[in-house]
């Protein structure tokens, strides 16, 4: 009886720990999504005029940030439209920070540059933990663009609702 509490005394804490690597590993390698409540959207971007909500995807695992923009439904509220679904505008892009500022806000950083020297900048900015006295969204999301051939810059604005 002796040797299987002491068997029992060593497995406990090993049990322990094995459960809390789990719950860790789970804990950062998740998605994280929220809703796209707020788009002030560059006109230069050249993006449909009809984008009206959308959402924002934080996905550690796969290290990518992803915005994806819906359009408004033209049919009328009763009405028998068919539903021709247009298409989302998904922009994805590779994650290459995570940061925290000194409020606490955790800020997510994507970037790509293609072949022509153009980019693209997604940052994320998680401020449901913000220590700080600003009024801020949630969630801000801004898109920025940087092109030599034309020259171009843009820069977008997105509020999004909490980051889950």
């Amino acid at each position: 009886m002796k040797s299987i509490l002491i068997r029992w005394a060593f497995m406990i804490p090993s049990l322990l720990l094995v459960g809390a690597l789990f719950f860790s590993a789970q804990a950062h390698s998740q998605t994280l999504q929220a809703q796209i409540h707020t788009l002030e959207l560059d006109p230069s971007l050249g993006l449909p005029g009809d984008l009206r909500s959308g959402l924002v995807i934080v996905q550690k695992e796969t290290e990518q940030l992803i915005v994806r923009l819906s359009r408004g439904s033209h049919c009328p509220t009763n009405a028998l439209c068919r539903d021709l679904n247009p298409e989302d505008v998904e922009i994805k892009l590779p994650l290459i920070e995570m940061s925290q500022n000194g409020c606490g806000s955790k800020i997510y950083k994507a970037s790509l540059m293609n072949a022509e020297g153009a980019k693209q900048e997604l940052t994320v900015v998680d401020n449901s933990r913000m220590k700080c006295m600003v009024l801020r969204p949630q969630t801000e999301v801004i898109l920025k663009t940087t092109s030599t051939l034309p020259a171009l810059q843009t820069e977008s604005y997105l509020g999004a609702a909490q980051l889950n």
